[in-house]
C-alpha cells in the first residue's frame, strides 16, 4: 500500500517534466560544477554556492513545468511591456557599473531589466 502511494506521488511529481531536457540541463550543470571547481582557489565555498543555485534553478524549472502553457502565455505581453519600460528607465536613470549603464537602483537593491526580458521575449514570441 505504501509502495503504491509513493508510486502515485512520484508519477504526479514528474508528470509534466520533460526528461530529455532535464537530463541535458543536469549534464550542463555538472560541467559547470567541474569548471567552477577547476577555476577557483577556494573551490569548496564556490562549489557549495553553485550547487545551491542549481537546486533552486531545478526547483524553479519543476514549478514552471507544472503550469499549463496557456497560463504562462498570459504573462508574455505584460512581462514584455514591463521589461521594455524598465529598459527605457535604464536609459534615463540607469547606474553605470564598470563603464556600462545596465542597472536600475531601487534604493535597497539594484536590478538589471535585461534579465526580465530573457524570460519575457520567448513568452512574447510564443504568444
Amino acid at each position: 500500500m505504501l509502495r503504491e502511494f509513493l508510486a502515485r506521488v512520484w508519477r504526479r511529481l514528474v508528470e509534466h517534466v520533460d526528461v530529455p531536457l532535464l537530463l541535458i540541463t543536469v549534464a550542463i550543470m555538472v560541467a559547470g560544477l567541474a569548471t567552477v571547481f577547476s577555476a577557483t582557489y577556494d573551490a569548496n565555498n564556490r562549489l557549495l554556492a553553485q550547487a545551491l543555485n542549481m537546486i533552486v534553478g531545478l526547483g524553479a524549472m519543476w514549478a514552471v513545468a507544472q503550469l499549463p502553457p496557456q497560463k504562462l502565455m498570459r504573462f508574455g505581453v505584460p512581462l514584455y511591456l514591463i521589461g521594455i519600460l524598465l529598459l527605457i528607465l535604464v536609459y534615463f536613470f540607469g547606474i553605470k557599473v564598470n563603464g556600462a549603464r545596465r542597472w536600475l537602483s531601487l534604493g535597497f537593491t539594484r536590478i538589471q531589466p535585461s534579465e526580465l526580458l530573457k524570460i519575457a521575449v520567448p513568452l512574447m514570441l510564443a504568444w
